[in-house]
């Protein structure tokens, strides 16, 4: 499903468009998932749960000042995302990528940016992998424009090849966290920043269409631009996916995900092959 100047263009670029990967049905799906469960947790209601304790509760929330909403971990819990995650194309997409004969979806995410949420609603330069509890180049984001993604509606950036840079930095957004000292190994996040505006002819802006998608790799630097549109929201869905070549690396900033036996695998391990949901897929 993915053809060979589409996985170079990603080896290269660290990034790799998608165009009209997933058909108008599985838009509509998750858009109205998202919706409908973020009704409640604006009316502070608790989110169904599937049942299963091994999987932690999806949560999420809203800020009315910047108009910048999150949902997370929605699969395990709601029909239709977790029929997107086990029936669309999106695994597929991922093991082609890889070239992986087993991925599993580790957690989804979501992101809305309302009309009018300006300069704040912006995201800042940050990478992926320093959030990850596994190391290891298979671990790329599936990132869904739900929206169409216009110049003026917080359209993704990402640095040109900077997914080659091997140096680690915090997140940007530390909750509780934010007066912790610099973990060892990493350099400051100003780093990151100062060298992003030195070097503006590296970075891409992603103008996009509702069903497009980006696999970006997890160390590939990237960011948005504020949200200026006062006509509609930009909303995506993006999703951590789990091939083979990984092991269990907790890092000082790493989440271990939303399934609870994470908590306690073996350092160096692979995740075992029970996680919701697992594609696997015969390599030619």
């Amino acid at each position: 499903m993915i053809s060979e100047s589409q996985r170079k263009e990603y080896e290269t670029e660290g990034v790799v468009l998608l165009e009209q990967s997933f058909a108008p049905e599985w838009i509509s799906r998750l858009t109205n998932a998202f919706d409908r469960l973020q009704s409640l947790l604006r009316a502070g209601r608790a989110l169904p749960h599937c049942g299963d304790p091994g999987i932690r509760p999806a949560d999420g929330d809203f800020d009315a000042r910047t108009g910048r909403a999150h949902l997370r971990n929605a699969a395990p819990h709601d029909p239709d995302v977790r029929a997107w995650a086990a029936e669309s194309p999106a695994a597929d997409l991922v093991a082609s990528l890889l070239g992986a004969r087993t991925v599993q979806l580790w957690y989804d995410l979501w992101f809305c940016k309302e009309a009018g949420g300006g300069i704040e609603a912006a995201t800042p330069w940050h990478h992926d992998s320093v959030g990850h509890c596994f190391e290891g180049p298979h671990i790329p984001s599936l990132w869904i424009a739900l929206s169409d993604v216009g110049p003026d509606d917080a359209p993704l950036l990402t640095l040109q090849g900077s997914h080659r840079d091997p140096r680690l930095f915090p997140p940007p957004y530390r909750p509780g966290k934010e007066h912790l000292p610099l973990a060892e190994g990493y350099s400051p996040i100003e780093v990151m920043q100062a060298e992003v505006a030195a070097q503006p002819s590296r970075v891409r802006v992603w103008t996009v269409r509702a069903g497009d998608s980006l696999l970006i790799h997890p160390q590939t630097w990237h960011a948005s631009l504020p949200q200026r549109s006062s006509e509609q929201r930009r909303l995506a869905c993006t999703s951590r996916w789990l091939g083979t070549d990984l092991s269990f690396q907790p890092r000082p900033y790493s989440f271990n995900g939303y399934y609870r036996g994470a908590d306690s695998l073996p350092i160096g391990t692979r995740p075992p092959y029970d996680f919701l949901p697992a594609r696997v897929r015969s390599i030619s």
